[in-house]
């Protein structure tokens, strides 16, 4: 056990919009087996957590009350402080009402939709405390069915993007050497590794410093690409990491199944991305 006056502390924020509350309620009922576990085991010291409300409308904050004091454990954790936002604010700058004031040690990005295992933040902590020179870690991710999925990336193109995203999957079999490429599949599911280009939104467990060095998340995204963006910012002060021992599953994901309006905030998020980096084709 770490000695007390060193033993870090964690903020998680969830933030929601219209969210499913079935798998809002296995989120946070993981977290809350998580955070007690590693507060057992004396890895953390204090755990709050931040449930952004994004609506739509009113009224989400009570029923995301309800589904708090069903299944988040608060003897010992705390506090939990729900934000009625006056309106959606988007993804990243939800998140960011909390990164820009967290004064812990660690800071957890968490999807309402990412189930983590009991002993992702020992796992995750036990990684950051032993490579402090890590920024921000990403876990390993099984997809609803239990498949794992790939979601550590190199830096988006345009190419990639559309194959990925909107091609039929004869045409990207024809293409499958650059899209594993793109996807970095040549990593093993059980490889750690430090100094990857780009980790997945959903759970991103991260140096609160870094993460405030880099200003959290641009808010000029509303959504998608915001994770790409995060992780060019915080890799040009900290490393990226993965480590397979922390494990989440994840029920979300695939703008292009989601109907015409995600496909439309994807593009736009994919314009401002590049205007900002760079256009990239290949």
């Amino acid at each position: 056990m770490m000695e007390k006056s060193r033993v870090p502390g964690l903020t998680i924020s969830v933030v929601s919009y219209d969210p499913n509350l079935n798998f809002l309620k296995q989120t946070l009922r993981a977290a809350s087996f998580a955070a007690h576990r590693a507060l057992r085991e004396g890895v953390i010291g204090a755990v709050d957590l931040l449930m952004v409300d994004n609506g739509p409308g009113r009224g989400w904050g009570h029923r995301i009350q309800e589904v708090l004091d069903e299944v988040w454990d608060v003897d010992g954790v705390g506090p939990v402080e729900i934000h009625p936002a006056k309106r959606n604010l988007g993804y990243g700058r939800g998140h960011n009402l909390g990164i820009l004031r967290c004064r812990k040690r660690y800071y957890l990005v968490l999807n309402p939709d990412a189930v983590m295992d009991e002993d992702a933040l020992v796992k995750a902590v036990g990684f950051m405390e032993e490579n402090s020179e890590v920024g921000m870690l990403a876990p390993r991710v099984r997809s609803g069915a239990g498949d794992n999925q790939h979601l550590c990336k190199e830096d988006p193109n345009m190419a990639d993007l559309f194959l990925r995203g909107f091609a039929p999957r004869l045409i990207q079999s024809k293409f499958q050497t650059r899209l594993n490429r793109y996807a970095i599949a040549d990593m093993g599911i059980e490889e750690s590794r430090i100094g990857l280009p780009v980790l997945s939104g959903c759970f991103l467990f991260c140096r609160t410093r870094a993460l405030q060095q880099a200003g959290g998340f641009d808010p000029r995204y509303f959504l998608y690409f915001e994770d790409n963006d995060l992780s060019r910012m915080v890799r040009e002060i900290a490393p990226l990491a993965y480590e397979p021992a922390v494990v989440i599953e994840h029920f979300g994901g695939g703008a292009s199944r989601k109907g015409l309006a995600h496909i439309r905030m994807f593009c736009v998020s994919a314009w401002k991305y590049f205007q900002k980096h760079g256009w990239a084709w290949k």
